[in-house]
């Protein structure tokens, strides 16, 4: 399975690159926070992993369906996600 980071943190690197190697995942880093404008980005990618500043409105996720991604997974904690 390949997964694009958004919003990528160097602590996100040093958890989740061993994870990757150990359950074979291709993880893609890119410190760029998802929208309408960076989603054409996860080309090619199964899923998205987003980060609390994300933004994945209607337009964003029509454009993620469109270039085939069909996992959304999120990387926050709280009591408003």
């Amino acid at each position: 399975m390949k997964i694009m980071f958004f919003g990528t943190k160097p602590y996100d690197r040093m958890w989740f690159e061993p994870l990757s190697k150990r359950y074979d995942v291709e993880i893609n880093f890119t410190e760029s926070q998802l929208n309408s404008e960076t989603a054409p980005m996860a080309k090619g990618v199964e899923g998205v992993c987003i980060f609390v500043n994300d933004i994945l409105d209607k337009k964003t996720a029509d454009i993620l369906y469109e270039n085939g991604v069909r996992l959304v997974l999120l990387r926050c904690s709280g009591y408003s996600n």
